[in-house]
């Protein structure tokens, strides 16, 4: 049995008497979040002690900077759309195994990332959060992990855009507002830091491509040889891609720079399982990734997707006009290895039947792969942490479903949720393709 939930009103905020519009808004993030992160853990396999330590976390250093609350009543809009989902909601959870060489079955990590909104000050404009960033920071970064926020000191002035020279108008899926998500990879009671910038503001500003932009900005950094090497093999693929790639976001690990990654996200609007391969092998070149150690991604990908076995992998996807249609990928450069290491985020959110063949799907591969989640299953779990939701009749609570894969063909696989709470209604495809 999964370990019995914290009562809900452990969640409010003391003094709830004394509320504010500030603290109600806090109070409804907890209520509905914390609830979710605390089964997320009991499931991953962290202690009660551990599971407190992270709520406690939450509440004092994240659930403050989330924003407004969604209105009780009418249409959902967010005041502030992220584009950290697709309905604005500025957070987004995970659960993350890494295959090893033992024969132990794996449970998963807990992560998350947010869009921090801090409550609108006059230093913001309308169409702009740096505050927001900045007063989240002050506290979160001290309650982490061997931080260290050098790379962020140098690449916010080169990456972030200032207020007063905000591109003009706003989109509606915040990629013209949203310039910098964090992330915690949750580790017993203990987080890592990790920031991702969308490079959208900045390049519009400069007049710049974003992939010019990012090697601008990497270029600021004292990077080995190796990883310098890595880059502009990167470079040479993206430039030489007989289609264009979308770059996205540049993201890295907030630690001692010799340790940090550099992972570089960007979009292919291809969709066939050829074109996948030929990304996650780097045109064939990858160190990494050879054709033999892509068949267990494609048995995840037709999985997850609910496709036909015997649809051809040249064959796409249905297109799909939306912002995050497409494949999303991301290059890792890691110091000393002149290798790029790739994973692929499979958006089934689009691409699905619906969230509860998803979850058939992916339960079942993690079972072929020795990995699972603690004295639950997969399905049950999310019906019980998400007990407002149809598994059955709607997209959406499933954003991703990622595969990387080692040098050693150990797989790490990651399935992202959308807690939906700006979502006010769901789509879901009627029938799997056929051939």
């Amino acid at each position: 049995m999964v370990e019995k939930a914290i009562p809900w009103h452990q969640y409010v905020l003391p003094f709830s008497c004394l509320h504010t519009a500030h603290t109600r808004d806090q109070e409804f993030w907890n209520c509905r979040l914390q609830p979710i992160l605390s089964r997320m853990l009991s499931a991953s396999g962290s202690s009660l002690t551990e599971t407190e330590s992270q709520l406690d976390f939450f509440s004092q250093c994240v659930s403050p900077y989330l924003g407004k609350r969604p209105p009780r009543f009418g249409i959902r809009h967010p005041s502030w759309h992220s584009f950290m989902t697709d309905d604005g909601t500025p957070i987004e959870l995970s659960w993350s195994w890494s295959e090893n060489d033992t024969d132990m079955e794996m449970l998963p990590a807990v992560r998350y990332s947010i869009e921090p909104l801090a409550n609108r000050s006059k230093r913001d404009t309308p169409s702009s959060n740096v505050y927001g960033n900045e007063v989240f920071l002050q506290k979160a970064s001290v309650c982490c992990t061997d931080v260290d926020m050098s790379w962020y000191q140098l690449l916010s002035d080169v990456l972030i855009q200032k207020e007063q020279s905000f591109p003009k108008g706003r989109s509606s899926t915040g990629e013209r507002e949203s310039q910098i998500f964090w992330a915690f990879d949750l580790q017993g009671s203990q987080r890592l830091l990790k920031v991702y910038y969308v490079l959208n503001a900045r390049a519009e500003s400069m007049e710049c491509s974003k992939l010019d932009l990012l090697m601008q900005a990497v270029s600021k950094l004292s990077l080995d040889s190796s990883m310098l090497a890595a880059l502009e093999n990167f470079r040479s693929f993206v430039e030489s891609s007989p289609d264009d790639l979308e770059i996205e976001m540049l993201g890295f690990d907030c630690i001692d720079p010799m340790k940090s990654r550099i992972k570089i996200y960007f979009r292919s609007r291809k969709t066939c399982f050829d074109e996948v391969c030929r990304i996650m092998s780097l045109g064939g070149k990858s160190n990494f990734v050879d054709r033999g150690a892509l068949q267990p991604l494609k048995q995840l990908w037709y999985s997850v997707l609910s496709l036909d076995p015997g649809m051809p992998t040249s064959r796409s996807l249905p297109e799909k006009n939306h912002r995050t249609a497409g494949i999303l990928y991301y290059y890792e450069l890691r110091p000393g290895s002149t290798s790029v290491k790739t994973k692929v985020y499979i958006p089934v959110r689009h691409y699905g039947i619906n969230d509860h063949k998803i979850a058939e799907g992916l339960s079942g591969f993690l079972k072929s792969r020795n990995t699972k989640l603690k004295n639950c299953d997969y399905i049950e779990i999310l019906k019980k942490t998400w007990p407002r939701r149809s598994l059955e009749k709607g997209l959406g609570l499933h954003t991703y479903v990622t595969c990387a894969i080692s040098k050693a063909g150990k797989l790490n696989v990651t399935t992202y949720f959308n807690p939906e709470l700006f979502r006010t209604a769901r789509s879901w495809r009627k029938k799997p393709f056929s051939v």
